[in-house]
């Protein structure tokens, strides 16, 4: 098990809202939330609480739905740690500064997200570390399934040795424990009015508790990751696209699949680019019918005006390479 931070050390990912963090032990952290009246809400005071109790597993993790007690199979694709992501701003940058003078590495941008091995996620009691000073606290865990978006618990746990020469090495030396109960996003109230808390062993009081109001909104967080890691892809396969065109001078036409697979969100992105690496038309994440123009002239007016095409070496058999004796 791995042990809770010594007393003074300061937390590296500041997950989220720049005050001192407290200590969780995975397995007795609860996340306390008020529903929204609904139909998955029929008991408007009544409060959930969520618990991770299960086995740890590498391929699939199996949770339960608590607005309608269905049991749903996950296998991420995917699991992206948010850091530094305090609504705070100033007590941020005083969390960071703090980092600096320890000698932590740290972020350019916040919020910074931190991308490990979905194999780490486990739903287990207790977990294994290899490291011998280790700690995790209780945070939100947004889960994407099938197009629907789940809230549960975790402990982002991190190797605080490791993390004073890496904070991203630092996220991946340690499991990921979250809850094997998830509650469907929509059933509950708003973001800001959700409380977090946590328990430490049988130590009397809570161990750490705070409103997700502290953390920037739910939207931002998402529309933030998706700029900083869904937008990679996106962004090399324009770039691929665009070179594609210019290194042939011709016009390229990328289908790229679109929307969400088996819970797999798709690329999208689609395009038409000119024979100069210029975008015809379009398309974004979203499914949707690209529809665009091209003149097939427009290749031969870039090959003469720019004949770099003239240059490259073509495969030729072997008897029309002439080799002339002296030559440099």
């Amino acid at each position: 098990m791995g042990r809770g931070r010594r007393p003074g050390r300061s937390r590296a990912d500041g997950a989220g809202s720049g005050h001192r963090p407290l200590r969780a032990e995975p397995g007795e952290e609860r996340l306390s939330c008020a529903p929204r009246p609904g139909p998955a809400a029929t008991d408007p005071g009544r409060r959930h609480h969520l618990r991770g109790r299960s086995a740890i597993v590498t391929t699939s993790i199996h949770v339960r739905d608590l607005s309608g007690g269905t049991g749903l199979e996950l296998r991420p694709g995917r699991v992206v740690i948010a850091g530094f992501t305090g609504r705070d701003h100033a007590a941020v940058e005083a969390h960071i500064d703090e980092l600096r003078e320890l000698g932590v590495p740290v972020p350019e941008r916040t919020p910074t997200f931190y991308e490990v091995d979905p194999s780490l996620l486990t739903t287990a009691d207790r977990i294994e570390v290899s490291g011998s000073f280790t700690s995790g606290e209780v945070e939100p865990v947004l889960i994407v399934h099938n197009g629907a978006r789940y809230l549960t618990v975790g402990s982002d746990h991190t190797d605080r040795d490791v993390e004073r020469s890496s904070i991203e090495a630092s996220k991946r030396a340690c499991p990921k424990a979250i809850g094997r109960e998830v509650l469907p996003l929509a059933s509950l109230a708003t973001w800001d009015d959700l409380e977090l808390s946590s328990w430490a062993g049988g130590a009397p009081g809570r161990y750490q508790e705070g409103r997700l109001a502290q953390l920037l909104p739910l939207e931002s967080i998402v529309a933030s990751l998706g700029e900083a890691v869904a937008g990679r892809p996106a962004t090399a396969w324009s770039a691929l696209l665009r070179a594609r065109a210019i290194e042939n001078q011709a016009f390229v036409i990328g289908c790229n699949a679109a929307g969400v697979n088996h819970g797999v969100e798709l690329g999208g992105h689609s395009a038409i680019i000119d024979p100069w690496g210029e975008a015809v038309a379009e398309a974004g994440a979203e499914p949707t019918r690209l529809d665009a123009v091209i003149d097939p002239s427009a290749a031969a007016d870039a090959r003469a005006d720019f004949p770099a095409l003239r240059d490259r070496v073509w495969a030729s058999p072997p008897s029309s390479i002439k080799v002339t004796e002296g030559a440099p």
